[in-house]
């Protein structure tokens, strides 16, 4: 048997004695640190950059020693104050007085920055510190568990010191880099909601230009968003903005490209750039992924979440970030239970919760319009994603997609209306699901044994290893992962990212069924796709196009997303009537229930005997037929100036729409001619259409009811908003009794998202066509069938708005 040697018990009133002795002369020795410091940084900064007074290395190593015995009355105070014998009042002395903030501050931070602002006179007195710190800390590191969080940000902190300054042995500076990186790992291992910790490592991921961008974006959409992030996530933009060349020995053109855009994004400057360089991205997109195999299931990941970050601006107060903060809370209240419940019933929970957030600040029109453009990229980014079916490469994008939107969707409904104002019911409705299906119908075929994945809790492993998927580690702590996973999935899971990020022969089985079980819960909302249980296979619900989307709030103003209800118009109800009844040979009654609310609320926006329709040139290039339908059915037609001519330049180009321009233009000539109401319209009110169409018509008479120009002068925004706002605020047609309050006096036709969002800014109504296609046609329907008895009540349609706004379109 080993003899000990004596040890004496302590009282806990000599404890307490001995921590007020420390703390006595810590104070002393803290304030003397203080006055030094402050006296330093006065005189660099009243001195000149280039008479900076050198100081002499006794003054230095006097310097050095000061903070080293603050350091040392700190680890004893710490080692009293958490002794085994001390009191539980006694142990909380350190947090209550800030003690590990302090020690950081005034022992260490400050005085680093001292040195580091007297580089490179400093460097060797530095380094010297810095070992000293860093010894102290890994100290406290492994006595003091209490405060272990902050000891090891701190380490981290000192690691990245390190490295910054080192410039001279490239493998001491990739040494350094990796030790701060294992720190911040770890701290975000353990507080993983915190995005400061994700700022700090996008700086340690450098020249990993895209790595950076995603660390970058977490930071800003994490639980507890770090905002100085976007000060510094300039320094990856701005040199690359600056670039004139595509690619560079650490960065590919695709990257370039993909970078740009957000950069775009982010500053709201230079948005019309966005459009060839997410053409550029695009196109490249397929073949890289094709190339690059399976370097791709981390980047695509990192693609997936930097796009999220341009959804949530970026750390802002946008809507989205605010539609989960809202619903989170909603989800925390007392007497809502968690853990045992689907996402599907989750959503149908609707008890009122107070709330302390502000309102949000209106977005400005850059605003919407970027977050048009992040919305388009998120989506064209995913369908072609969702195309490279049988590519496990692409599982881990689609996991982080998927669970996002089930995070999104489990929110959707709840007592905040977030399809009016949080954006939520236009980004689903935007998704490609289409694709989607496609994707996951041969995924599901394609694994022998048959997946299991129709599970209500979250599905784990069934066999194999049960650790979290490496794209697990980079969704957690996000605002909207807050409810993905269960509370005890990382409780073992702390390793290092080089051994999370290891494939293993199960990885890819596991990761598959996730996302089928993922879409299995999507499916139980039965909103944007449907679960056979029989085949096993997935399907739309609603066809995905972004057209779909301005029925809400943020697309298209003043349209109450409502269902029926007592004041709507008859005929109204009888269309919602109509539709929830339609047959399935007439069309699909699934889809027709689950969207049955845009084409009514459509409808309302419409009377064909007072709302001018007007047309964008890609509805002349991609709709003709629309267009022939419009005149075929003597609708008022205003076409902008600056459409026409762009159609005239087109038709004399050699370009692949030269043909599609040359019929437009033919079609339009052939309107005037047979004295259709159609008309030329510039941003100014001048009606234009006499120059350009007189000399079609044998009897130069003018367009019925001309417009005339008004003296109030409009902001000129964008030619087709501009052209619509002057044909809504010069229409003279009398509006018709059946008319509503929704009834507009013009409409702009668009497929394009960010012009639709732009006139949702400046007040001026808008649709994509093939919401209306679908007014009209389901209106069509309706008609025939009352028309032919199969409504018991055809006088609802009589002399209504429908039956003088119906028109085939199919």
């Amino acid at each position: 048997m080993l003899m000990q040697p004596d040890s004496r018990p302590i009282s806990q009133q000599q404890l307490a004695a001995e921590v007020k002795s420390i703390y006595a002369g810590l104070t002393m020795v803290e304030s003397k640190c203080i006055h030094v410091d402050r006296a330093q940084a006065s005189a660099m900064r009243s001195a000149d950059s280039s008479q900076k007074p050198k100081l002499a290395d006794d003054h230095w190593q006097a310097l050095i020693a000061l903070h080293r015995t603050l350091l040392h009355e700190h680890h004893d105070f710490f080692l009293a104050s958490q002794h085994p014998s001390a009191s539980p009042a006694l142990r909380r002395l350190a947090a209550k007085y800030s003690m590990p903030s302090r020690m950081w501050k005034h022992g260490i931070h400050s005085f680093l920055e001292l040195l580091r602002f007297r580089l490179p006179d400093s460097l060797e007195f530095m380094i010297s510190f810095i070992y000293t710190a860093y010894q102290m800390m890994s100290l406290l590191y492994e006595t003091v568990p209490a405060f272990e969080d902050t000891w090891i940000e701190c380490l981290g902190d000192l690691g990245r010191y390190r490295m910054a300054i080192e410039d001279e042995d490239i493998r001491d500076r990739e040494t350094w880099a990796g030790v701060a990186r294992f720190w911040y790992s770890k701290a975000a291992d353990r507080s993983p909601d915190v995005g400061r910790l994700y700022h700090h490592l996008a700086i340690l991921a450098r020249p990993n230009a895209l790595q950076q961008l995603y660390l970058y974006s977490r930071s800003l959409i994490s639980t507890q968003p770090f905002h100085s992030t976007r000060d510094s996530i300039l320094t990856l933009f701005n040199p690359i903005m600056a670039r004139q060349e595509t690619s560079s020995p650490n960065i590919t053109t695709i990257d370039t490209n993909f970078i740009k855009i957000h950069a775009i994004l982010f500053g709201k400057e230079k948005l019309e750039q966005y459009e060839a360089l997410r053409k550029s991205f695009i196109d490249a997109l397929d073949a890289h992924i094709s190339r690059v195999t399976a370097k791709w299931r981390e980047q695509g990941a990192y693609v997936m979440i930097a796009n999220l970050g341009a959804l949530y601006d970026y750390g802002t107060e946008s809507p989205l970030r605010r539609f989960f903060e809202l619903g989170c809370a909603r989800l925390d209240a007392p007497g809502n239970p968690q853990p045992s419940e689907t996402p599907a019933t989750i959503a149908l929970r609707s008890e009122p919760i107070n709330t302390t957030f502000a309102p949000l600040p209106k977005p400005d029109s850059s605003s919407l319009l970027a977050y048009g453009y992040a919305l388009d990229l998120t989506v064209s980014t995913a369908s072609l994603v969702f195309q490279r079916i049988g590519d496990n490469n692409v599982l881990p994008f689609a996991h982080v997609l998927l669970s996002f939107l089930l995070s999104l969707a489990s929110l959707q409904s709840s007592d905040f209306q977030v399809e009016r104002n949080y954006v939520a019911g236009s980004l689903l409705s935007a998704i490609p699901w289409k694709d989607i299906c496609a994707f996951l119908n041969t995924l599901g075929r394609s694994m022998q044994p048959p997946p299991y994945f129709e599970s209500a809790q979250f599905i784990r492993p069934q066999q194999g290893d049960d650790r979290p998927l490496p794209e697990d580690h980079l969704i957690r702590g996000q605002v909207w992962s807050q409810k993905y996973f269960p509370d005890d999935w990382f409780k073992e899971s702390e390793i290092d990212d080089e051994e999370r990020s290891i494939e293993h022969a199960s990885t890819v089985r596991v990761r598959a069924e996730r996302v089928l079980w993922i879409a299995f819960h999507l499916a139980s909302f039965k909103s944007w796709i449907i679960f056979d249980a029989v085949n096993k296979s997935w399907s739309i619900v609603a066809p995905s196009s972004l057209g779909l989307s301005e029925p809400t709030d943020l697309l298209m103003p003043d349209v109450d997303p409502g269902d029926v209800s007592d004041e709507d118009s008859t005929e109204m109800k009888t269309l919602k009537k109509e539709l929830s009844l339609s047959p399935p040979n007439d069309v699909d009654s699934t889809i027709l229930h689950a969207q049955s609310h845009i084409p009514t609320q459509a409808a309302e926006m419409i009377q064909k005997s007072y709302t001018v329709m007007v047309c964008d040139k890609k509805l002349f290039l991609k709709d003709h037929d629309l267009f022939e339908s419009l005149i075929k059915n003597e609708w008022k037609v205003v076409i902008p100036h600056q459409v026409f001519a762009d159609l005239s330049l087109l038709s004399k180009s050699v370009d692949a729409d030269s043909v599609a321009a040359q019929q437009a233009l033919k079609s339009v000539k052939n309107a005037y001619v047979g004295h259709s109401d159609i008309r030329i319209l510039t941003v100014d009110g001048e009606d234009t259409t006499k120059r350009h169409l007189a000399c079609e018509r044998s009897t130069a008479t003018g367009c019925s009811s001309p417009l005339k120009a008004s003296d109030n002068s409009e902001e000129k925004t964008d030619d087709l908003i501009g052209v619509t706002r002057r044909a809504t605020d010069l229409n003279s047609f009398a509006k018709p009794k059946e008319a509503t309050d929704q009834t507009r006096p013009a409409i702009l036709l668009t497929e394009d998202i960010s012009t639709r969002i732009l006139a949702k800014s400046g007040k001026v109504a808008s649709l994509a066509p093939s919401v209306f296609r679908r007014v009209f046609s389901t209106a069509s329907r309706v008609r025939s069938r009352a028309l032919s008895g199969a409504t018991k009540s055809p006088d609802h349609f009589r002399g209504g708005k429908l039956d003088a706004n119906a028109m085939e379109l199919t």
